[in-house]
């Protein structure tokens, strides 16, 4: 049963969604599916998420962001560093991550036509954002109730993206 193996989780959702768009929501958000389920609310939770997601209608993932997607899925060096960076991030004081968010935005932001070939974390954040939100709503409903570990960094994220809405729209008009 997943809800006893930690890693279970994270391949149950590739399965479940096992295309590009299980590819992606596995390279966001898997280091934050190694839990184990151990109540009702987490089981339930975890059921009407992926129902759900299920239900979305589909949408076009860009080819560019499905290769960065795969990458992390398939290197085990770069699952653990995705893994590390956002545990520091979860980790970190609301100001500290706040601080560090904004300056990697306009980092990006500054690198103008010098960005590399493969998406970058401030990329996959515009696409969730953007083309995505309908699946970002329903993660963020219910995986905070899967994961302690998310439920901390949803917190700190919707507080980051709400805090700084102009710094997202000049990303949002920038890859116009």
């Amino acid at each position: 049963m997943i809800e006893n193996r930690p890693r279970q989780l994270r391949d149950h959702l590739q399965q479940v969604f096992p295309g590009d768009f299980g590819e992606i929501i596995a390279a966001a958000y898997g280091q934050f599916l190694d839990e184990i389920i151990e109540t009702r609310e987490q089981k339930d939770a975890w059921d009407a998420l992926i129902h759900a997601l299920d239900e979305l209608e589909p949408f076009e993932i860009p080819q560019d962001l499905v290769v960065w997607a795969k990458n992390i899925n398939t290197n085990g060096d770069e699952l653990k560093n995705n893994a590390m960076r956002l545990k520091q991030e979860y980790s970190q004081t609301y100001e500290e991550f706040n601080e560090n968010k904004k300056e990697a935005i306009h980092e990006y932001l500054d690198q103008s036509e010098s960005r590399p070939e493969l998406y970058t974390n401030q990329e996959v954040l515009l696409f969730l954002s953007k083309e995505c939100r309908a699946a970002v709503d329903i993660l963020g409903r219910y995986l905070p109730l899967v994961s302690r570990s998310y439920e901390q960094f949803f917190l700190k994220q919707s507080r980051f993206l709400q805090d700084n809405a102009e710094l997202i729209g000049e990303l949002h008009v920038f890859a116009t």
